[in-house]
Order: C-alpha cells, then sequence, then structure tokens
C-alpha cells in the first residue's frame, strides 16, 4: 500500500550560462491516499504543482530536465518524466548576468520544535542584480515569483485523487526502509541572505 510511503522526488536541472552544472533538488512526500504504487502520480503532481512556480522564478539558463520519483519503502514502484527540457522564464529588464552557479536562493520550512532542524529548499536562480552583499535584493516581480513559490513548496499537491503532503524526514534515506517523518512541513519562507549549494554538507 502507498497509504503513508515516503515518496523521494528529484527534480534534475541544468544551470547553463559559461558551462554546464547538472543540478538535483530532492522534496520528500508522504502519500496520503490508498492506492497499490503511486510515483507515478508523485512526479506528475510535482510537475503541474510545483514546476510552474520553479520555471517562473528561475532564469533562462536553468533548465529543467527530468522528474524522478521513487517509493523509498517499495523502490520498485518508480517513475520518470521528461520535461522536454524546459527553460526558466525570469529574465530582467534592464539586463543582468547570472551570478555563479554555486550562489542559491534559499527557502526557509518551519520546524517541529528546537529539537529539529528547519527544512531548505536551494535554488541556483540568481542573477548578479539580486544580489546586494549578503543579501537577496529581489525586485517586485521576482519577489512575487519567490513567494508564490514558498507558497506552493508548502501546500499538498494532488495528481487527480491523489494526494502527497511535503514532509520532512529522519536521515539517512535507505531505499527499501521507510524514513520516520520528523514533521509535515506547512510553511516555507524566503531567507533574505543569500546561500551556497556548499551548505547542503552542513
Amino acid at each position: 500500500m502507498a497509504l503513508n510511503d515516503i515518496y523521494k522526488v528529484d527534480l534534475i536541472s541544468e544551470w547553463q550560462y559559461d558551462d554546464t552544472v547538472t543540478m538535483r533538488t530532492t522534496f520528500f512526500y508522504q502519500c496520503l491516499s490508498s492506492v497499490a504504487t503511486a510515483a507515478n502520480r508523485a512526479a506528475e503532481a510535482l510537475e503541474e504543482d510545483v514546476l510552474p512556480s520553479l520555471v517562473a522564478l528561475a532564469p533562462p539558463h536553468v533548465l529543467f530536465m527530468r522528474i524522478d520519483a521513487v517509493c523509498l519503502v517499495t523502490p520498485t514502484d518508480y517513475h520518470s518524466i521528461d520535461v522536454t527540457p524546459l527553460a526558466g522564464t525570469r529574465v530582467l529588464d534592464p539586463a543582468s548576468d547570472p551570478a555563479a552557479s554555486f550562489l542559491c536562493v534559499q527557502f526557509v520550512s518551519n520546524r517541529a520544535g528546537p529539537g529539529t532542524r528547519n527544512g531548505r529548499k536551494r535554488f541556483s536562480f540568481l542573477y548578479e542584480a539580486d544580489i546586494d552583499g549578503n543579501s537577496i535584493d529581489f525586485d517586485i516581480i521576482s519577489e512575487g515569483y519567490a513567494n508564490g513559490l514558498a507558497s506552493v513548496m508548502a501546500q499538498t499537491i494532488a495528481f487527480g485523487s491523489i494526494i502527497f503532503a511535503p514532509v520532512v524526514v529522519e536521515h539517512p534515506v535507505e531505499l527499501g526502509l521507510q524514513p520516520a517523518v520528523r514533521f509535515v512541513i506547512n510553511e516555507y519562507n524566503l531567507s533574505g541572505k543569500v546561500s551556497t549549494q556548499n551548505t547542503r554538507k552542513s
């Protein structure tokens, strides 16, 4: 049964400016519906409900390539979707150079309590004009896109009647084992500070 099973959904993208950097953003969702398998629906739900807001915030040199979904407790429940590639659509006026691929805009989720770390999502979606020192300085339009993305990442996603809730799970994550859910995410906030891909090590 997929009911309450945890799905790991990976969004594969490429940062293409002076070179090509492959990026993987991982989401965890708990299936809230009684179905036999649901990896295909998890991938399709992310494509339908979350990907448009990512495209709106991403610059054109970021290409979204693929979505992979797997049920952690039943790894044979796996599905992959190619998404064209699909380029980001956020263009600044006046134009600005892309920031380095390791510089990221960061979103921070709520946490269950002092014993649990916040969930985080980081994206290499920045232009040089978005950065003021160590802070994010989005224009009004870009801030609207960022807040829209924060909102959709904190919501349940669905394909048809099959519903998935965003969660933070206990690590390390291993295929074939159901991880413990630390908490259900119900809020993401845009961080005012520039982050880096390197902070994923911490």
